[in-house]
């Protein structure tokens, strides 16, 4: 190899492994200091492949004689559908199949039969321990249904936030606030003579447009938020210790004491996004966030969540922001679904792959002789002295985790290093926002100890029968929605695609002529 073109492949070499070495927020995510290891970001406005989205449709039948009420509980693939907008340069409007684009989880009358149709969603993730939570949703306007975002370990391990269509009128919209424990299961699954239950009245009618919940849950407490704004913060033996996933879930039973119903036609609860910033009990997950982050207090290793400041109801305030639809801030991180700007799932391993070829140039560079051209590698990261450690109990995840939510879920996701905060006490007839918490950057590692995983099988109130798990739904209904996953997917992501075949190209090609 010529003299002059050796130095040039070398620092080629370095250019392109310091390229992809380096990332923004590579240390993770943080929210009023509080620091967060993984994310998990879905655009439903922008997406018609469900269960492409990091999310699985659930399946499974609660018979009538468990479901406490007077009509048995039908989880259907058919009740769970996408209604992506016309374009995807719009973020509010209507969707390719007319009325509100997005998630759409259905609830039908059952006609003269005894099981009511119903819709829920559940993460494929079921490491989430400790984290922030939150989800654009509208409601129905039709009585009859209980609607819930919520996470879920199991019947006594649940964050709920419950909407009882049969309580929205005109002068009232609450909010149910349910903490499921020990406790509200020896009470026959009633929270409601804990202090792990509130109804929170809010100053919006949430069937009337899309609305931010939140719930960030923390090792002694979780708080409650709507577009925002401060609502409620739970503390006790109720707050969940252990992982679990997350779930969007509309139904009834009859019940006329609390989902009322059955709903007299069609009702439609209509997701925009849901976006998840947490720490993962995974022992793989922990390993790549020790690896990727070298020193939490460099500049750009973490990113602030933005929060939003009204409702995300117009083309305005409906576009939020998505890590995953940034460059470059979600390295290492398996994102996935109606992402317009990133190489979805599997990123994290096209970004590993690129790091290998680079070394493995590196390393072919060094062993050319010394006369001539033989280049130093570029010196590694130094890991901080004190790395922050971002889990303290993991579990193992359970291989197909997602089971069925016959009323309620709850569960306890890792955070890193959560610092002690008094919680905000709202004044009474006013919200008040949540106190601040400092920010941590450097504490002890916390040695990781594995317990045993949750255990899988029927859940909650009865057998469930049926096939549990990710069940196709439709990916497109017609000749337009083709057309709009090809236009939501190939061509929005060409760009990063073409960048990341570019690196390899240029990465081999340089190795090559190192080695020749």
């Amino acid at each position: 190899m010529p003299l002059l073109t050796r130095p040039i492949a070398l620092l080629s070499t370095a250019f392109l492994f310091a390229s992809i070495a380096w990332a923004d927020c590579e240390c993770g995510y943080t929210i009023n200091g509080t620091l967060y290891t993984d994310l998990l970001e879905t655009d439903f406005l922008h997406t018609n492949k469900i269960n492409e989205s990091g999310w699985m449709t659930q399946v499974y039948t609660v018979e009538r004689d468990t479901a406490r009420g007077p009509f048995g509980k039908d989880a259907a693939a058919k009740q769970v559908t996408t209604n992506p907008l016309k374009s995807r340069y719009d973020w509010a409007g209507d969707g390719i199949d007319g009325g509100d684009a997005g998630l759409q989880l259905i609830v039908s009358n059952p006609g003269k039969g005894g099981m009511i149709p119903m819709g829920e969603m559940a993460t494929n993730r079921s490491d989430m321990q400790y984290g922030s939570f939150r989800a654009a949703i509208k409601l129905t306007g039709q009585k009859g249904t209980c609607g819930a975002f919520f996470w879920y370990l199991n019947n006594s391990h649940e964050i709920d936030m419950e909407f009882l269509s049969s309580q929205f009128n005109e002068t009232s919209h609450p909010v149910n606030l349910v903490l499921q424990s020990e406790e509200s299961v020896k009470a026959g699954y009633d929270a409601g003579n804990t202090n792990a239950f509130d109804t929170h009245h809010l100053p919006f009618d949430p069937s009337e447009g899309f609305n931010e919940y939140r719930f960030d849950w923390f090792k002694d407490r979780v708080e409650f938020y709507a577009n925002g704004v401060f609502l409620k913060s739970m503390s006790g033996e109720g707050v969940p210790k252990e992982p679990g996933h997350l779930m969007l879930s509309q139904w009834s039973n009859g019940d006329p004491k609390w989902s009322g119903g059955p709903p007299k036609q069609d009702a439609v609860m209509t997701v925009s996004y849901v976006k998840g910033y947490f720490n993962s009990s995974d022992t793989q997950r922990q390993g790549d966030w020790e690896k990727r982050c070298k020193d939490v207090t460099a500049p750009n290793a973490t990113c602030e969540v933005p929060e939003i400041t009204g409702p995300p109801q117009t083309n305005a305030t409906a576009k939020t922001f998505f890590f995953s639809q940034q460059q470059n801030m979600t390295v290492n991180q398996t994102v996935s679904g109606g992402n317009p700007n990133t190489i979805e799932s599997g990123a994290w391993s096209i970004h590993a792959s690129m790091q290998s070829i680079s070394t493995a140039v590196a390393a072919g560079a060094a062993q050319q002789p010394n006369g001539g051209a033989a280049a130093p590698a570029a010196a590694p990261k130094v890991p901080a002295a004190n790395p922050v450690a971002p889990v303290a109990n993991p579990v193992t995840p359970v291989a197909n985790p997602v089971a069925p939510v016959a009323q309620a879920p709850t569960t306890t996701p890792i955070t890193p290093l959560v610092p002690t905060v008094t919680p905000a006490v709202p004044v009474p007839g006013a919200v008040a926002p949540a106190a601040p918490v400092a920010p941590v950057v450097n504490g002890p590692a916390t040695a990781l100890t594995v317990a045993p995983p949750p255990k899988s099988g029927s859940i909650g109130l009865g057998t469930l029968t049926g096939k549990v798990g990710a069940v196709r739904t439709q990916e497109a209904k017609s000749e337009a929605g083709l057309a709009a996953g090809n236009r939501f997917g190939f061509m929005a992501a060409w760009p990063s695609a073409f960048k990341v075949g570019a690196s390899l190209l240029l990465g081999m090609a340089v190795g090559a002529g190192i080695l020749l």
